[in-house]
């Protein structure tokens, strides 16, 4: 569990970022963290067209685009969200198309 204290400031955090079809024309986006500040990183991360491009140039790599999952890395300093970087990407079918 992060702890965020006064003698142990919080300086890195943790996020998931999924994707998951529901069917032809609907799908489920999920941005949960380790705290509030990596929740909000994570959903910042999804509203930077900057990173979305990053997002789409990680999973166009694969044929695999039916779902997918992050986990972001996030660099905090005076419990602001500063710098969000991909360290893990999953990739997976669900179903025989």
């Amino acid at each position: 569990m992060a702890s965020n204290t006064p003698d142990h400031p919080l300086i890195d955090d943790y996020a998931l970022i999924t994707r998951m079809p529901i069917d032809a024309t609907h799908e489920a986006l999920v941005a949960a963290g380790t705290t509030t500040i990596g929740t909000e990183a994570a959903v910042e991360y999804l509203c930077d067209p900057a990173t979305l491009m990053h997002i789409r140039q990680k999973i166009a790599s694969s044929s695999h685009e039916d779902a997918y999952e992050l986990i972001l890395h996030i660099r905090i300093v005076d419990e602001v969200p500063m710098h969000a970087d991909i360290v893990a990407v999953r990739q997976y079918r669900l179903s025989n198309k």
